[in-house]
């Protein structure tokens, strides 16, 4: 059964309303369509204006260079950059270009932007997040502390590069360029639009080809979405974590009823890169244990902190690297384990794990652990390791009361 020919009207609307800018040049780079403007461009100013004149010099001069290469090349480049927008702010992109050759002579780039300027916004925020901390840490005086909390936000960070990671993944692989094919065909065919989309087999083919498009960016959007919502999250416990080490609280004040797996799915998630770039195999022993009373954010940073140590000493060895996480409870107490096949520790260093400033690592600072240990006694419970010599693993437990709600 053949498909309807594509309305004119319903295709104009379908390219203003795509997720990405699509702006089609001609070989000199000015600009012969734009899909829609925003932030307070005009499309009329912008039509047959150059591309590069649009960016700021140092921008366009970068910019003007990747066009340059695909030109020569034949073969689609990728960059970021930034915009002035009039109505005010910077707005920052991600940009597909590829140069093409119409059947009439016509040549020509074309560019599909998509906005990643609130990636930028959160990556700013925590960059200043941090700056606030370290101003914070100096008029306090209180330099135990500002280590802390460094060492706790660089865990968090972790998942923050995962997110940003997943993000540009999703970004590299987006099927905004079948939007650019569209685009092609139509820019090809515009004197003779009406006939090619009734009478000319590739016209029909365009409902096809957008009903891919609506599909795929309907999932890229999805998957966007849930990436950013992780990525904010990320961010309010890195703002969670300087506001609960820069406040002296007492035990109990931080703690709310919670069930203690979605906290090592957290934890496993925010070391995900980690874990998978360095071939680490995890194996969860998860007892059922119901609510308790936690001081979750305590107990996440002590967690963070084992896990990212148990993936530093696997690091050092060959062959198989296993990364075992468990919890159970008894009567009065629940445990958290985190246990490593790694380096292992030497019985002379096991008595001297937690103090203040020791450290087994060549670049370590003795920091993590300690820290560590004064969180779970903070909450009333215990940290213990436990290893049988080099080369032999480690296994480390935080032991807390099973308070119920």
């Amino acid at each position: 059964m053949s498909s309807r020919p594509l309305d004119p009207e319903v295709l104009r609307t379908a390219l203003q309303s795509a997720p990405g800018h699509i702006i089609v040049t001609d070989e000199e780079y000015r600009i012969r369509y734009l899909n829609r403007v925003e932030h307070g461009f005009d499309l009329e100013q912008l039509i047959g204006t150059s591309y590069l004149a649009v960016l700021p010099p140092a921008q366009a001069r970068k910019v003007q260079a990747v066009l340059e290469r695909a030109r020569e090349t034949g073969e689609p480049q990728q960059y970021e950059t930034f915009l002035e927008a009039p109505a005010g702010g910077r707005q920052w992109y991600s940009t597909q270009i590829s140069w093409f050759e119409a059947s009439d002579g016509s040549k020509g780039m074309i560019c599909i932007l998509t906005e990643i300027t609130k990636q930028r916004e959160a990556e700013q925020r925590v960059e200043a997040l941090r700056h606030d901390l370290v101003q914070a840490s100096h008029r306090a005086g209180m330099a135990e502390i500002a280590t802390g909390v460094l060492h706790n936000v660089g865990n968090v960070l972790n998942s923050v590069n995962v997110s940003a990671d997943t993000l540009m993944r999703e970004l590299e692989s987006s099927r905004l360029h079948l939007l650019g094919k569209a685009v092609r065909m139509l820019a090809d065919n515009r004197e003779r639009l009406a006939e090619f989309l009734r009478d000319d087999p590739k016209g029909g083919k365009l409902v096809e080809l957008l009903a891919q498009v609506d599909a795929a960016l309907e999932g890229e959007h999805e998957r966007l979405r849930k990436e950013t919502s992780r990525l904010a999250e990320h961010l309010t416990m890195m703002r969670s974590i300087v506001e609960a080490q820069q406040t002296i609280a007492r035990l109990g004040d931080m703690s709310e009823p919670a069930r203690p797996e979605p906290l090592i799915e957290q934890i496993l998630s925010m070391f995900q890169l980690d874990l998978e770039t360095r071939f680490i195999e995890v194996a969860l022993q998860l007892e059922e244990v119901g609510k308790v009373v936690l001081d979750k954010q305590a107990t996440l940073q002590v967690l963070a902190n084992l896990v990212r140590n148990a993936i530093e000493s696997l690091e050092e060895i060959e062959g198989g690297r296993h990364l075992w996480v468990r919890l159970r409870a008894d009567d009065d107490r629940i445990h958290f384990e985190v246990e490593d096949n790694g380096m292992g520790i030497a019985p002379e260093n096991l008595p001297r794990l937690f103090e203040h400033g020791f450290s087994t690592k060549r670049n370590g600072h003795g920091f993590g652990l300690h820290a560590s240990a004064v969180a779970a006694r903070t909450m009333n419970g215990t940290l213990e390791a436990v290893s049988e010599g080099p080369g032999q693993g480690a296994c480390f437990r935080l032991s807390l009361p099973r308070v119920l709600p």
